[in-house]
C-alpha cells in the first residue's frame, strides 16, 4: 500500500486505501481498485500503452536527493495522468490530461479536449476516433447502442439523436397497433385481455390453455406477420444504432468543442456557477482552464436522462395501451 500512498483510482478518482483490492495494469503499471478495473474490463491508459507509458515512472513521488545544507529539498510535484478530471477541488490542475501531449486532432478539435469531453472511457473512444479519422470510415460497433438502444444514447448526452430514435420507435409501435386492430383485431384484443390478467399468479395450464386459445384464432397467422415484421425492422434500425453510434458520438463531442469554441471567439467568457470566487482565487484558473472544466462537465455521461426517458416510455404506454 505504501507504493500507491496519497494515489487515487483513475476510474472512480477514490483514494486508495490500506485493505483495498488493488489491480495494477501489466503493460503501465497503472493501479485500479480490482472492482472499477473490472468495471470498465481494461486499463484506463489503454491509449497510452504504445508509447510506452509508466504510470510509476510518470506518477509516483520520488525523494529527492538533500541539499548540501542537510535539508530536503522540496518534492516534484505529481500529475496525476491516470483520472481524468477528479472531481474539483480535489486537483488543481485538473486540465492535464494523458491526450494534451499528442498532436492527433479530431475533426479539427485537440484530442485532449475531445478526451476532457468524453471523460469516462475516454480511452476506447479516443481509439475509435482515431480510427475514423484515419480510415475515413463511419462504421464500428457499439455493443450499449445495440442493447440499450435510445437509452444508450441518452446516456451519453446525445439528447437529438435520443429523441429521433425515440420517436421513431413509438411511431413504429402506433403503426403496428394500427395494423394489428385492421388486420387482426380478434387476436390484438385477446393479448389485450391477457395483458390484464395477473399472469404471475395463474396456473400454468390455465395459461398454457389462454395462448392455445389465442393462436387458434382466424387471424392469428395476420398478427404473426405484422410482429416479425415489426421486429425485423426494429433489429435493422437497432443495427445501424450500434454501427454508427460511435460516429454520431463523436460529431457530438467535437460539435460542442466547436460551439464552445466560437462562443469564446465572440467575446464569451466563463462565470463559471460552480466555483466560489473564494476557490476560483485560489485555484488561480484562467479562462482555458476554465474552459476544459466546462467542456468536461458539459460532456462525460448522464445516469438521468436515460431514467427519466425509461419512465416517460412506461407512462405513453399506460397512456396508449401499447
Amino acid at each position: 500500500m505504501s507504493l500507491f500512498e496519497n494515489q487515487s483510482c483513475p476510474v472512480c478518482n477514490r483514494q486508495f486505501e490500506d485493505g483495498d483490492d488493488i489491480v495494477c495494469c501489466p503493460e503501465c503499471g497503472t493501479p485500479h481498485h480490482r472492482e472499477c478495473y473490472n468495471l470498465i474490463g481494461h486499463c484506463v491508459n489503454r491509449g497510452l500503452h504504445k508509447s510506452n507509458y509508466s504510470y510509476y515512472e510518470e506518477n509516483i513521488k520520488k525523494e529527492e536527493p538533500k541539499a548540501a545544507d542537510g535539508n530536503n529539498v522540496e518534492e516534484t510535484e505529481q500529475e496525476m495522468h491516470g483520472g481524468f478530471f477528479p472531481p474539483f477541488p480535489n486537483a488543481a490542475d485538473f486540465t492535464k490530461n494523458p491526450y494534451d501531449a499528442d498532436s492527433t486532432t479530431i475533426d479539427g478539435e485537440a484530442l485532449g479536449d475531445v478526451a476532457a469531453t468524453v471523460r469516462s472511457n475516454a480511452p476506447r473512444f479516443v481509439d475509435i476516433f482515431k480510427h475514423f479519422e484515419q480510415n475515413k470510415t463511419k462504421a464500428s460497433w457499439n455493443w450499449g447502442a445495440f442493447i440499450f438502444g435510445h437509452y444508450y444514447l441518452f446516456f451519453r448526452k446525445m439528447f437529438k439523436q435520443a429523441i429521433i430514435l425515440l420517436c421513431v420507435n413509438l411511431t413504429l409501435s402506433s403503426v403496428m397497433s394500427l395494423l394489428a386492430i385492421k388486420l387482426a383485431p380478434l387476436t390484438y384484443a385477446a393479448l389485450g385481455e391477457l395483458a390484464k390478467l395477473n399472469t404471475t399468479t395463474m396456473d400454468a395450464n390455465a395459461f398454457s390453455e389462454k395462448i392455445n386459445e389465442i393462436t387458434a384464432l382466424a387471424d392469428f397467422k395476420n398478427f404473426e406477420i405484422i410482429y416479425l415484421a415489426f421486429a425485423a425492422v426494429m433489429l435493422i434500425i437497432r443495427i445501424c444504432v450500434a454501427v454508427f453510434a460511435d460516429y454520431m458520438y463523436k460529431d457530438a463531442v467535437t460539435g460542442m468543442i466547436k460551439q464552445v469554441n466560437k462562443k469564446l471567439e465572440e467575446g464569451a467568457a466563463f462565470n463559471t456557477p460552480t466555483l466560489s470566487p473564494q476557490e476560483e482565487e485560489s485555484f488561480n484558473l484562467s479562462q482555458e482552464q476554465l474552459r476544459r472544466l466546462y467542456l468536461s462537465r458539459r460532456g462525460g455521461i448522464s445516469i438521468w436522462a436515460p431514467c427519466a426517458a425509461y419512465i416517460a416510455m412506461q407512462i405513453i404506454n399506460m397512456i396508449t395501451g401499447m
